[in-house]
């Protein structure tokens, strides 16, 4: 009988039925129907949907809770005019919500909610988005973007299984100092197609649906290269929720950024609420994209690739500027650079691996110092060598 059934299944089965499952990203499966996000709309479940995950709430457009959870999200930003009248960092904020519901992953972003005190508000942000995706939403181990040792070409990959379907992928409370896998980054939040394998299961691959989200209180270690700085999205999460009378964490009436924590909001949350206001975010998405970047955000990512260019840093506290011709040129031997750079980039970020040479002088030679393969020069001590023109050591190498 066993060997009867194994040949009708071989018989009858389609190998390609798998792929036709849960293939339109441009729809959102509730209990009472199927929406239509770039128009917001809810329509009837039909069988050529082809869905087999649907969340445990309605949609509901006129949810009457929906002003609670835009004050909310207006705290949590400091929207508001008597705050830091930030209402495009609430818009920027709603949109990539809206984005990340989608099934789309072609904005090529990884966002991290960045809040430095306790009580900031990107918890509440995780608790919702985690119920309104329900089984759309992968909670990923730290270790997941993190620098490590690399896999065995077809080893299993669970983790990386876990993304099929996944509408978000996130990690929560990175470590302060702790070093991203840049090369991952640009795995998982560009656009091509993801490959794993359960355990004792076979090789596959899949199109990438989940955006990244990381909690942090500190931003992470990254290599600082376009390639990666352009896909980090910072959201800031500078309000703060206090109890009056609290004696570790005081309340300030007078502080634009403190408000009076409701104790009984994790009980309550209006998911369906935030579901609708989502949905309507994910609309104005289609629309206009994520809209322009906001000034705070800006300045956040610009600070971020500041702190991570440990190479500028280096040139600023270990070289000096100089002219790059003349009767006295400002010169360094390549292997020098490459020495003292290691020493100084292992001083400072332990946790980076040291730097290739070839990416040295591709990074280099983006900062205006390309290498010279055959100096030349008469009499001096640099002729016939590998050298960077324009500056030199200030005595630290």
């Amino acid at each position: 009988r066993e060997s009867i059934l194994k040949d009708v299944f071989s018989t009858v089965r389609d190998e390609d039925f798998e792929k036709l499952l849960d293939v339109n990203k441009d729809i959102f499966s509730c209990q009472n129907g199927v929406v239509e996000l770039a128009t917001a709309t809810l329509c009837p479940r039909v069988r050529k949907d082809m869905l087999t995950r649907a969340v445990n709430i309605d949609y509901n457009a006129d949810s009457p809770r929906i002003p609670k959870v835009m004050q909310l999200l207006t705290d949590i930003t400091l929207a508001a005019p008597n705050r830091l009248n930030r209402p495009a960092l609430l818009e920027r904020l709603l949109r990539i919500l809206g984005y990340s519901i989608t099934g789309h992953v072609r904005e090529e972003i990884i966002v991290f909610l960045l809040g430095r005190s306790a009580r900031n508000g990107k918890g509440i942000i995780e608790s919702l988005l985690q119920q309104v995706l329900g089984c759309m939403f992968y909670q990923a181990p730290q270790s997941f973007l993190t620098a490590c040792k690399a896999v065995s070409a077809g080893a299993a990959s669970s983790h990386m299984m876990a993304l099929r379907g996944a509408r978000v992928v996130h990690l929560d409370e990175l470590p302060a100092g702790v070093a991203l896998d840049a090369q991952m980054i640009k795995y998982i939040s560009g656009g091509a197609d993801i490959s794993g394998r359960e355990l004792f299961g076979t090789q596959t691959s899949f199109s990438p649906t989940a955006v990244p989200w990381a909690n942090t209180n500190e931003m992470p270690v990254i290599k600082a290269e376009p390639a990666i700085m352009q896909r980090i999205e910072i959201i800031p999460c500078d309000a703060k929720f206090r109890m009056p009378g609290d004696a570790k964490l005081p309340y300030d009436a007078n502080d634009k950024t403190h408000f009076i924590k409701n104790t009984k909001l994790r009980e309550n949350l209006p998911v369906e609420a935030f579901l609708a206001v989502v949905v309507q975010a994910a609309k104005r998405w289609y629309e206009g994209g994520l809209g322009e970047q906001p000034a705070c955000c800006k300045l956040a990512c610009d600070a971020f690739a500041a702190e991570n260019d440990t190479l500028q840093s280096w040139i600023n506290d270990e070289c000096e500027l100089g002219p790059r011709e003349g009767v006295d040129p400002a010169l360094i031997l390549c292997s020098s650079a490459f020495s003292g750079y290691n020493n100084y980039r292992a001083r400072r970020e332990p946790a980076l691996p040291p730097i290739k040479k070839r990416d040295m002088h591709e990074q280099m030679a983006a900062k205006g110092f390309a290498k010279i393969d055959d100096y030349r020069k008469a009499h001096s001590q640099y002729n016939f060598k590998c050298v960077y023109a324009g500056l030199k050591s200030a005595g630290g190498f």
